[in-house]
């Protein structure tokens, strides 16, 4: 797109393509089980397939967070796009202020509001009960917890689910 004056004229230009190479690989599951278990096939069966799909589950949820990219998906905390905003000045070690969730929604691409979510360590979620937006001599909660005014299943920050995963690090 161009903005031009009256009578000018466009300089063409053309977009820039790389080449990709995917290198697809696959997750397993190896599950061990004795011949007793085997006789008893019906049940050890839905055992089983819960169990594996609880594990893969986990470990694609993991490499899509925390994976470095060799031989599984690059995680987008080690992503070279990875936006990081720093602690407030005086802040102490591992607290949460509402300034903190402030800036992280200020550097958010502003299309992407509408369906994003907040992933968090479950031990977060004390600290973010205890936030508050000042309201004249008060103050209104910042985090609104599960079940609360939209009887939602997750919390929210900013109108968008807070949802506790295990692949999320502590504070």
């Amino acid at each position: 797109g161009y903005w031009l004056a009256e009578a000018t004229t466009i300089s063409g230009s053309k977009p820039k393509f790389r080449q990709m190479e995917w290198l697809l690989k696959k997750l397993a599951c190896l599950y061990y089980a004795t011949d007793e278990l085997l006789a008893d096939a019906a049940a050890f069966t839905a055992v089983a397939e819960q169990a594996v799909a609880e594990e893969m589950a986990f470990m694609l949820q993991d490499a899509l967070v925390n994976g470095n990219g060799a031989g599984k998906p690059l995680g987008f905390l080690a992503a070279p796009c990875l936006v990081t905003v720093t602690k407030e000045t005086g802040q102490g070690a591992d607290t949460i202020v509402k300034a903190n969730i402030d800036k992280i929604w200020s550097r958010m691409w502003a299309p992407s509001r509408l369906n994003s979510v907040w992933l968090i360590n479950q031990e977060c979620e004390p600290q973010l009960a205890a936030l508050e937006a000042p309201a004249g001599t008060g103050g209104i909660p910042a985090y609104m917890p599960p079940g609360g005014l939209a009887d939602a299943p997750y919390g929210s920050l900013k109108g968008r689910p807070v949802i506790a995963i295990e692949q999320a690090a502590a504070l």
